[in-house]
């Protein structure tokens, strides 16, 4: 008796031991971003125009003095993981043979890393194609469809509730930034993955099997971002809004990494 408590003394210590040394703890901010050169990739897309234009130019700066307050010393951007392609482009960048497109991951991403003197930025992404079209395929052919219909209704009302299109020319960068990374925005964009659960009927759960894709993709880029995540780092991440909400919730449960908001280094837009 007294052996095996001795043992199972010795494996909690060596366990907690274990833990203690290879806990990081590091500082993460999810900046949610649009898609700038509006590839339409998102079932209702943000299309602000002219990105190249003076005035939009103006305001990324503005971002990026704004972003630089966080001074974080890694970036990590939606690109598939361990792929080199925006290593190569920055690379060409940072040696002024690299003129910035209209991808967000360029004209933020790419500018405030050469900005802060950073020699590398880094890939967390991890590609998974939404069967979304199966599922309302199915939902057509199995008398669902209603719940597509009331699904897009409920999240197009929400989503122009905030981004109204007649309206969103008007907004600065600085204040379509600030909305998208607002709770109300998470919320809203999480919400169409979870009203998916209704699609599906006996033993086939086809809005479950969607919303878990979903769900598997955001857990393996959280895994990608600790993958590159050391002791004391502070890594900025800048990825298409949709993500924010999970990647910000799985972060905050994991020991050792600190999820800071991004609102904190946005002005709030005036009302």
């Amino acid at each position: 008796m007294k052996k095996s408590i001795l043992i199972n003394c010795i494996i909690l210590y060596l366990f907690s031991a274990l833990q203690c040394y290879s806990q990081k703890k590091f500082d993460v901010m999810i900046l949610g971003t649009f898609h700038m050169n509006v590839p339409k990739r998102d079932v209702f897309n943000i299309a602000v125009y002219n990105i190249l234009g003076e005035r939009r130019q103006q305001e990324i700066a503005e971002l990026i003095e704004q972003l630089k307050e966080y001074k974080p010393n890694k970036i990590a951007l939606e690109v598939p993981f361990n792929n080199n392609y925006m290593l190569s482009r920055f690379e060409e960048y940072i040696n002024n043979k690299y003129k910035l497109t209209d991808d967000e991951r360029d004209q933020i991403g790419l500018r405030l890393a050469k900005n802060l003197g950073h020699k590398t930025i880094y890939a967390i992404d991890y590609k998974e194609d939404l069967p979304i079209n199966e599922a309302i395929a199915w939902a057509e052919q199995n008398g669902q469809v209603y719940l597509v219909d009331e699904i897009m209704f409920s999240f197009r009302n929400k989503f122009f509730s905030l981004f109204n299109p007649d309206s969103i020319e008007t907004k600065s960068i600085n204040e379509i930034f600030y909305l998208i990374n607002s709770p109300p925005f998470d919320n809203i964009n999480h919400s169409i993955y979870l009203m998916s659960l209704n699609i599906g009927k006996d033993d086939k759960y086809i809005g479950a099997d969607f919303a878990a894709k979903w769900y598997a993709r955001n857990l393996k880029i959280t895994s990608n971002i600790l993958r590159i995540a050391k002791d004391g780092d502070k890594i900025l991440v800048l990825i298409g809004a949709g993500h924010a909400k999970l990647l910000k919730e799985y972060l905050s449960q994991i020991p050792g990494a600190n999820v800071v908001s991004s609102l904190h280094f946005l002005h709030q837009p005036s009302k």
